[in-house]
């Protein structure tokens, strides 16, 4: 399991990305705009529950930023296999916001029969507070709202909470709502 922020993570900080103010949802490969309105909805309702000063929005508005997003996930694509590297993608993203692209709050749909994650235990998604969110189950209110839990800084997995691996309970439980507090007071 890795660390709670805040911290470093992948060479940088932690909830860097909420100086933007806003999380974009980009539906990428065959998922369509109309797909992306209904998990902004649910982002905006996680983060109206935490009282956090950052909004979602659809990001498949920019040309530029959708071939940004198309290189992201190549770094981290293996077509052969459909598997999608987290990590490597994160990485790409990192170099991209270092030359000032990219630096809000990113999430990207991905389509669940096409592609699966090179980490076996991610089932539905894959998130960091340092700003990246890879949903392949974004029909699961439940996997949306665990997902959005990291990139707002919660880390660890536990039962009694959505932050649950399985993705069952839909509440944060009130340890969860206080570190995240607790975290964007600072």
């Amino acid at each position: 399991m890795r660390p709670d922020p805040p911290g470093v993570w992948w060479g940088e900080p932690a909830l860097l990305w909420a100086n933007s103010g806003s999380i974009c949802v980009y539906g990428h490969g065959n998922i369509s705009e109309k797909a992306v309105s209904p998990v902004v909805s649910i982002i905006n309702e996680v983060l109206k529950e935490f009282e956090l000063p950052v909004c979602a929005k659809v990001g498949n508005i920019e040309r530029e930023d959708m071939l940004r997003i198309d290189d992201i996930v190549n770094a981290g694509l293996d077509a052969n296999h459909g598997e999608l590297d987290f990590d490597a993608i994160l990485r790409r993203l990192t170099e991209m916001r270092k030359e000032e692209f990219l630096v809000d709050g990113i999430v990207i749909l991905e389509d669940h029969l096409r592609f699966k994650f090179t980490d076996p235990v991610a089932r539905y998604g894959l998130g960091c507070p340092t700003g990246l969110v890879i949903l392949l189950r974004f029909d699961i209110k439940n996997a949306v709202r665990h997902e959005i839990g990291h990139i707002v800084g919660l880390g660890g997995h536990h039962s009694g909470c959505v932050m649950d691996y399985t993705c069952l309970v839909s509440d944060f439980c009130e340890d969860c709502r206080t570190r995240v507090r607790n975290m964007w007071k600072s």
